[in-house]
């Protein structure tokens, strides 16, 4: 083996050893945040009146970050007269990140819901998420006409 080889060689192999090898942070599937800050808008699209027995898709925008990926939405029918939905995003938490630098970046994430009601009638849908980046949930309630 020539000299620059077995010193190339060494010089990489040491820079294996001294690393810490371990798996990766892995994101966990939390409620997105639908609201940063309390007077912030919510980015939600409902319409007002529907027709009966129609499907509409609700859409929400959720804000995530550089560790963080877009979710899946759950869509339930409490009721004839109520919907309720909830984006998920996953995230890298604080604590389990260790030396994991995340991206300063803003991201919005969109969901889809399909909604559709089958008697009409005053309906309301609610949308459960995360306020800011704590842990606090709030629920948006939004009423429609549905004729």
């Amino acid at each position: 083996m020539l000299m620059w080889q077995r010193t190339m060689f060494l010089a990489f192999a040491g820079t294996f050893i001294a690393c810490d090898v371990h798996d990766p942070p892995v994101p966990e599937r939390l409620p997105a945040i639908i609201q940063v800050i309390p007077w912030d808008t919510l980015k939600i699209n409902i319409r007002d009146s529907l027709p009966v027995n129609v499907t509409d898709t609700v859409t929400v925008l959720t804000l995530g970050g550089g560790c963080s990926s877009e979710g899946d939405t759950e869509v339930h029918a409490q009721s004839v007269d109520v919907f309720v939905i909830r984006p998920y995003d996953y995230r890298i938490p604080r604590e389990s990140r260790g030396g994991t630098i995340c991206p300063a970046d803003i991201r919005w994430f969109s969901h889809q819901a399909p909604v559709m009601f089958t008697e009409p009638g005053h309906k309301q849908i609610f949308i459960v998420g995360q306020e800011g980046s704590g842990d606090t949930l709030m629920a948006v309630r939004s009423i429609l006409t549905v004729y």
